[in-house]
């Protein structure tokens, strides 16, 4: 609940000749906030569909780490066992061998995919099965093509672009307008296929704030307590100080809260679903949704924690009205041609591993890095 106004300070703070004075630098600047005629889609899908107030990113910390519980139910672990809490990129980062929900839904033949927005990629290329999967992983540009053909599966994920060829996950300095418009593309493309939208629930979220203030303290996710005392939390770590000795039980909150949208025709028109969720609140949905029979366990977040069922209801609605027009930004209107990919991999700025190996490293020069490794000349 620190580092707005403390991250903005050392922008503008010119008078210590630490940092240069920007000229783009305004105090105004440290906390802003969008109406709906600037949010338009979202405006639409809170007044007709639900939104959740009490969803919180599953850790207090960057983006790897909410991925990994998004995907696992937990946090990845480096080769010592330790949890990694931040962005790093050490020796097994690209070939993390977790299971993964993935995993789960193909042992129960649970037919899924991954759609990531080329050439940013989806996170689950970080795991060694998928790191070059061309099958069950694709291209957003297919997305509609696709449902066309009712060619979908029970569950699918859709990675926005995050680092280059219009920039649209919301994330700051990115164009509001352009995730926009990627959500309306994706919730248009799913109402044009009237089968495929009275059975599916479209869940929008944020994997963790990225510049998101919020006024809520977040709640405990979690108490760890040391193996030895049984029955007083969940089983997880070290919790002994250097002289051996026993410590209270240590409490792990979550992230600070996410938008979240649920959208389906089940879904009730304009409500709020105050339960406590949080990603692995998506994992338990799915599990509960499609793996029947004795229910794979995940993990102790995972086990405990609410899915979306009471949101939904048992009625589907009709007539429900169409989505805003909405405009594009020029760089929408641009067309990405391959001479242009090759731009970017030629001119690209070079990110040294220092940077990437740093508690300061940036998620997006991961994925860029990781990109430009898979590049398709």
């Amino acid at each position: 609940m620190t580092g707005f106004v403390e991250n903005f300070k050392k922008k503008n703070d010119y008078r210590s000749g630490k940092f240069p004075k920007s000229p783009d630098c305004h105090p105004q600047d440290v906390l802003g906030y969008y109406i709906w005629s600037d949010l338009q889609m979202y405006d639409y899908l809170a007044n007709e569909f639900t939104i959740c107030d009490n969803y919180y990113s599953s850790h207090p910390g960057p983006t790897l780490p909410n991925r990994m519980y998004s995907l696992t139910g937990h946090l990845q672990h480096d080769r010592n066992g330790e949890p990694r809490l931040n962005n790093s990129m050490d020796s097994t980062f690209f070939l993390s061998r977790d299971e993964t929900i993935f995993d789960v839904l193909s042992r129960y033949e649970v037919k899924w995919r991954v759609y990531e927005s080329f050439p940013s990629v989806t996170i689950l290329r970080m795991f060694s099965k998928y790191a070059g999967n061309t099958t069950e992983i694709r291209n957003i540009k297919g997305l509609e093509i696709d449902i066309a053909n009712n060619d979908f599966p029970s569950v699918v994920f859709i990675d926005p672009s995050m680092h280059t060829a219009v920039v649209n996950d919301d994330h700051p300095p990115a164009d509001m307008l352009n995730g926009q418009n990627l959500v309306k593309s994706v919730y248009d493309t799913l109402k044009s296929n009237t089968e495929i939208w009275n059975n599916t629930l479209f869940i929008v979220t944020y994997d963790e704030h990225g510049g998101l203030f919020d006024n809520v303290y977040p709640p405990i996710a979690e108490t760890l307590t040391d193996p030895r005392q049984k029955g007083k939390g969940t089983k997880w770590g070290k919790l002994l100080n250097p002289n051996n000795e026993i410590l209270p039980d240590e409490s792990v909150q979550f992230g600070l809260r996410v938008p979240t949208f649920l959208i389906s025709p089940y879904a009730k028109k304009g409500s709020v679903f105050k339960a406590p969720l949080d990603h692995t609140s998506i994992l338990k949905s799915i599990l509960i949704r499609f793996c029947e029979g004795e229910r794979p366990y995940m993990g102790p977040r995972v086990d405990h924690t609410k899915n979306f069922g009471d949101a939904l209801t048992s009625q589907r609605r009709i007539n429900i009205p169409q989505s805003p027009k909405l405009a594009q930004t020029e760089e929408m209107k641009k067309v990405f041609t391959l001479n242009d990919l090759k731009k970017f991999y030629t001119n690209f700025k070079p990110v040294s591993k220092s940077s990437l190996t740093s508690a300061e490293a940036d998620f997006h020069d991961f994925m860029a890095v990781l990109s430009r490794m898979t590049k398709p000349f």
